[in-house]
């Protein structure tokens, strides 16, 4: 049996977390930092690794020296590392770094824009973070999603918007966990609801990701996530670095 890390341990794991603080009135404390979900501190294995690999730092894709051939590689290696975590298929999916979650969907939102036809209903939820629903509101036709009154996404008024909207929704963008309530969606139940009627579903894994295991699922499932987003610095690493999984045209 696996020994369970007791809390000491754990928190012996993060960088700064004894860190004082200066108070207005000259005092130093402890600080006790309550908007982990924004960005999380770095802990000291990941510390560890980036100043084990910074002396061989150097250009990445754009150099031909020995360091920056390195980079290079290790830079593609982190693809493969991303791909295996979230169970992505490393034939027909791309991974693409971006700077956070909110920029992976800005760029999403401008890519697919660019690819509609006729009208095209992007279908969001009442639970988004705004960086999940401003991007879609000045190039789409968007509608939202029902909550019940703790906050849980109501599957039956999205498969009733499919319905009621006839092959117009080309995109089901909803959070994988709510940042204000942590209610966790069914992510797997709500892509294969969208796939049913011919849709893709993004998910914004930006709370998710961090703290459950996510699995993507292959093509010949109904129940796969066609478009996963999702920040490194909400996942104990500094520097912040998003990604988008899976950048496949709709037709």
């Amino acid at each position: 049996m696996r020994d369970v890390p007791s809390n000491r341990e754990l928190r012996d794991l993060v960088v700064g977390v004894d860190q004082k603080i200066p108070l207005p009135n000259g005092k130093y404390v402890t600080a006790i930092n309550f908007d982990n979900a924004a960005t999380t501190p770095v802990l000291y294995p990941v510390l560890k690794e980036i100043n084990r690999f910074a002396p061989w730092y150097s250009s990445v894709h754009r150099g031909g020296g020995y360091k920056s051939k390195v980079s290079s590689d290790i830079y593609e290696q982190g693809r493969s590392v991303v791909q295996s975590f979230v169970n992505s298929d490393k034939e027909r999916d791309i991974v693409i770094f971006t700077k956070n979650t909110t920029e992976s969907i800005n760029i999403l939102s401008f890519v697919l824009s660019q690819q509609k036809k006729h009208q095209t209903v992007v279908l969001s939820t009442f639970m988004e973070h705004a960086a999940n629903d401003l991007p879609w509101r000045t190039k789409f036709k968007v509608d939202y999603i029902d909550v019940d009154r703790f906050g849980r996404l109501s599957t039956s008024d999205l498969e009733d918007k499919l319905i009621r909207y006839r092959g117009s929704v080309k995109l089901v963008s909803v959070t994988g966990a709510s940042n204000v309530t942590g209610y966790l969606n069914p992510i797997h139940k709500i892509a294969a609801l969208a796939h049913k009627y011919g849709a893709k579903i993004l998910v914004d894994g930006a709370q998710m990701v961090p703290h459950t295991s996510v699995d993507m699922m292959s093509y010949e499932s109904l129940e796969h996530i066609d478009y996963l987003v999702f920040s490194a610095h909400k996942m104990y690493a500094p520097f912040g670095a998003g990604k988008r999984e899976r950048l496949t045209p709709w037709v």
